[in-house]
């Protein structure tokens, strides 16, 4: 018992000796000994600008202008700085054996960086190099309940975290922090506001304290944290096992959006995703945490439920969640695209999320589509679902049509029937897709279409194409739906290529397509660098035709020729443009070749311009279209003939630039000879002009000259002509009929011009003149029935008494002038045709603005001619309008001849003949020449 006072006396004397000392020892050395203590622990320099102790039976120190140096490889001066820190020790609980500790702080800011090799400036070296001891794993319990914080109180904390390496920057922010005992010393209640990454941040509830830890054997748990708009709440507690500490928690998730967590994976997330849940329970044994009945749920456009459990945290392993969601939209997804995706769904999903060796597989999946654009089914498993690797699916597609083309490609694809397309999705790379093993089958209405091969880097390059395609047609016709028009009747066709490129750029190559009809028989082949762009073409055309009527026939076209055409081109793209290169059209011998230039049609903001040269070396248009035939001379209901109003294509002029030159050496119709012939057509300011030119047309020489201005509205027409010895005899002719058959010759002139938006409206405005005087001209009666219509062939029969018993007449001269003022055009001087046997007289009125007629023919025998001939009419008028003609007897024509040849008229020559008279009439023809003057 003396032993034991004698020691508790000694015990209160050294206690006493200390507390003298430390109120003996001044303030100045507990700075010096405290700064160097810091740096000897950090090796860093530490600077105290005041430091002040409170000596008593709660003896506190109070540190005033603290700061503690980075490394010298950091950039910022100091890793740690307040403004004030203060702690005080309760030494009466001390000396009882429990460490009762206040602790405030006033403007504490931590600055910790991380460089971009990995080096931190929070790893300290100490000077002193002697190894440190292994601590326990877990302090003891009796330990921990001799640890009691009666009152935290922080102001002002600042931390951030600059990760140069991950090249991400954080910002906490304690604005004030209070954590108190309760009087009881069962709990530590929290109070916390400020921000993080200026999203605002709140911790509040409360903690067992490790008093109660060491009655209860447990640290309740009842806390609730919230970053901006996301709220976790964590109840349950830490149970203690012997020195061991293991939590047994419910946690509960709410988050309205995905903004929070953008702010610290530096990724966008859709947003419509939306409403996010999460519930579970929470628990560890031996420091590894673990998830069970995890509930997790989102919605908008992203709906998922995910269930199950995770068996440990730390590492992801022991994973079994069951998945389903439904997307309303891949377009949503853009955000984890290099490049936007198209509005496509929905979709559904269901599988199973497992680990393996630490990583995350996606087991039995299904992944569904069905919607306007067709169906499609996905099935298989991810190995590596977080990096998206070692992806293992099958696809399986049908499509209606190619309309979900145009949501890749930008670009508008002809529909077709149903589409059947299967392939294997693989990970060529992490966080990539390729589809091989592509194979596609198309079988409808004609049309079959088979393709196979692959896309390789679907999501980081946008997919690259690699596809191989083989189609066959059995006519074109079977393409109308795809083409939205009426195709003509050609096959069968077999097309053979390769596809390749990206989604936004395929290029088409190695094309070859091969006709076998037995109209038209050849092959394309070439390469298409860019759908979209519609660029880098160039593409070679080889064709040919036994019949060439036979082939316009199947356009709609009528032609009785039986030549065989052969065309080649070579059709490029340069530039903005389309060049039709050296193309080649031969009919036999007949040749047309050149090269043709469409600049601006491939850009949307530029003038198209067409330029080139094409040369005629040889022509005959009856090779091309072959020779008419003779129509019947009965009557037949033909349409009424009619001027056109309907608007001439003058925006041609006025949308697009021309520079073409024609170079024609011979070219041959039924009626016509042209040679060596040079023409330039260009437009300049929306206007276009023809010529001028000199030519050979039949021998004779011609001049030309035509102008359209379409600068303004109503365009303007003005047309120049000089032909001075026109041929007959060098016309063209058919093949079975010389309807042409002496050296007649012509001369003729035309200068007008007019104004309008069509053929109707320019006549209707024209003003001008010119003349026609042909002489020595022989017809056959043949070519009045092939060329002209009902009312034409009843005029020449009443005018020519001998058509019917003679097969030619011979025209010795031939004149008109004609005068047009307003859209009126006049024959001031008259008109005629001087025949061996008869002469043909009258004047014409014909206005072309309600396109009136007033033509008045008079045909005067000439002496030696009996008038006694069945249906003679010897003057006749024609009136009414051009639609709707009308034949009548001319009352002047009728008064100079006499009242029997009238009697004769009006009876249709009945009477005459009754009466047997036979009459002879004198001729009274006037001379060509004064019809010109």
């Amino acid at each position: 018992m003396k032993f034991i006072l004698k020691t508790l006396g000694f015990t209160f004397l050294l206690l006493f000796l200390v507390l003298v000392v430390l109120l003996l020892i001044p303030d100045q050395y507990y700075k010096q000994l405290a700064e160097k203590a810091i740096q000897k622990v950090t090796n860093r320099q530490a600077a105290i600008t005041e430091l002040i102790t409170e000596r008593g039976l709660n003896p506190s120190i109070n540190l005033k202008g603290f700061t503690l140096a980075n490394p010298d490889w950091a950039q910022k001066p100091e890793m740690l700085s307040a403004d004030e820190f203060k702690a005080s020790i309760d030494l009466v609980e001390l000396i009882k054996g429990r460490l009762n500790i206040d602790l405030a702080s006033d403007a504490l800011n931590v600055d910790l960086i991380r460089d971009k090799e990995g080096k931190t400036n929070w790893a300290f070296a100490s000077e002193d190099a002697s190894p440190v001891k292994q601590q326990s794993k877990n302090p003891s319990i009796q330990t921990l309940a001799r640890f009691v914080l009666k009152h935290l109180n922080m102001k002002n904390f600042k931390l951030v975290f600059d990760d140069q390496q991950a090249n991400r920057k954080h910002e906490l922010i304690i604005e004030e922090m209070d954590a108190v005992e309760s009087e009881n010393g069962i709990t530590q209640k929290f109070d916390a506001k400020g921000s993080l990454d200026k999203l605002a941040l709140s911790l509040t509830g409360s903690t067992g304290t490790f008093t109660e830890l060491k009655n209860s054997r447990k640290l309740p748990l009842d806390l609730k944290a919230s970053l901006d708009d996301l709220v976790l709440s964590i109840k349950g507690s830490v149970d203690a096992e012997s020195d061991e500490f293991n939590l047994n928690s419910d946690l509960d998730l709410s988050m309205p959006t995905f903004a929070v967590i953008h702010k610290f994976v530096n990724q966008e997330f859709p947003q419509d995703w939306k409403n996010i849940t999460a519930s579970g329970r929470l628990y560890s044994k031996a420091g590894q945490f673990m998830l069970q009945d995890a509930d997790i749920k989102m919605d908008g456009g992203l709906k998922v439920d995910v269930t199950g459990s995770i068996s440990d945290l730390n590492q992801l392993r022991g994973v079994d969640l069951d998945l389903n969601a439904s997307l309303v939209s891949i377009n949503s997804l853009s955000v984890f695209a290099p490049d936007p995706l198209p509005d496509l769904g929905p979709f559904k999903f269901n599988g199973t999320v497992a680990s393996d060796q630490n990583k995350l597989t996606l087991k039995s999946s299904n992944l569904s589509y069905s919607g306007e654009y067709g169906k499609a089914e996905i099935k298989g498993d991810i190995g590596n679902l977080l990096d998206v690797d070692q992806v293992n699916l099958k696809a399986d597609i049908e499509l209606p049509n190619l309309n979900i083309a145009k949501l890749f490609t930008d670009t508008e694809l002809p529909a077709l029937g149903q589409i059947r397309l299967t392939s294997d999705l693989v990970s060529n790379a992490a966080k990539d897709l390729s589809a091989d093993n592509i194979e596609l089958h198309y079988d409808h209405q004609g049309l079959k279409l088979n393709a196979d091969g692959s896309i390789n880097s679907i999501i980081k390059n946008g997919g690259e194409l690699d596809l191989g395609v083989k189609a066959a047609v059995n006519s074109l016709t079977a393409l109308n739906e795809l083409a939205k028009s009426k195709l003509p009747e050609l096959g069968p066709i077999d097309l053979s290529t390769r596809i390749t490129g990206k989604f936004s750029e395929i290029r088409v190559n190695q094309i070859n397509a091969e006709l076998n009809d037995k109209v038209l028989t050849g092959n394309l082949t070439g390469d298409i660098g860019s759908i979209s762009n519609f660029d880098q073409i160039k593409v070679n055309a080889d064709l040919n035709s036994p019949s060439i009527g036979n082939l316009l026939s199947r356009f709609g076209m009528q032609s009785t020729a039986t030549t065989p055409a052969h065309l080649t081109a070579n059709i490029l793209q340069q530039g903005e443009g389309i060049n039709l290169e050296t193309f080649k059209l031969q009919l036999d011998d007949n040749k047309i070749h050149g090269n043709v230039d469409i600049q601006g049609i491939l850009a949307e903001s530029k003038r198209p311009k067409l330029s080139g040269n094409i040369e005629v070396t040889k022509f005959n248009l009856n090779d091309l279209l072959g020779a008419p035939t003779e129509t019947s001379s009965e009557p037949t209901d033909k349409p009424a003939a009619k001027i056109p109003d309907s608007p001439l294509p003058f925006h041609l002029i006025r949308e697009n630039d021309l520079d073409l030159e024609l170079d024609i050496k011979q070219f041959d119709s039924s009626f016509i000879s042209l040679k060596d012939t040079n023409v330039r057509i260009i437009t300049e300011q929306d206007k276009l002009k023809l010529g001028p030119f000199n030519s050979n047309l039949n021998g004779g020489d011609t001049s030309f000259e035509a102008t359209i201005d379409a600068s303004s509205s109503p365009a303007d027409l003005s047309i120049k002509t000089t032909i001075n010895g026109f041929s007959f005899k060098q016309a063209g002719t058919f093949e079975d009929s010389t309807l042409l058959e002496n050296e007649g010759t012509a001369n003729a002139s035309l200068d007008v011009v007019g104004s309008g938006e069509s053929i109707a409206a320019i006549l209707g405005t024209a003003n001008g003149g010119g003349y026609i005087d042909i002489k020595n001209l022989t017809i056959k009666n043949d070519l009045i029935k092939f060329v002209s219509g009902d009312l034409v062939k009843e005029a020449a029969t009443k005018l020519n008494p001998l058509q019917e018993n003679q097969d030619t007449t011979k025209i010795l001269c031939s004149a008109v002038k004609i005068d047009i003022t307003d859209g009126l055009l006049k024959t001031p001087n008259g008109y005629i045709a001087d025949a061996e046997a008869f002469t043909i007289t009258g004047e014409s009125e014909v206005n072309f603005k309600n396109q009136g007629l007033d033509i008045e023919v008079n045909t005067n025998p000439k002496e030696g001619l009996g008038l006694g001939l069945g249906e003679l009419a010897r003057a006749i008028k024609i009136t009414g309008t051009i639609p709707e003609p009308k034949i009548g007897i001319s009352a002047q024509g009728v008064a100079e001849i006499g009242a029997t040849v009238g009697a004769a008229i009006a009876t249709g020559g009945v009477s005459l003949l009754a009466q047997g008279q036979l009459e002879k009439v004198k001729a009274r023809s006037e001379s060509c020449a004064k019809i010109l003057e």
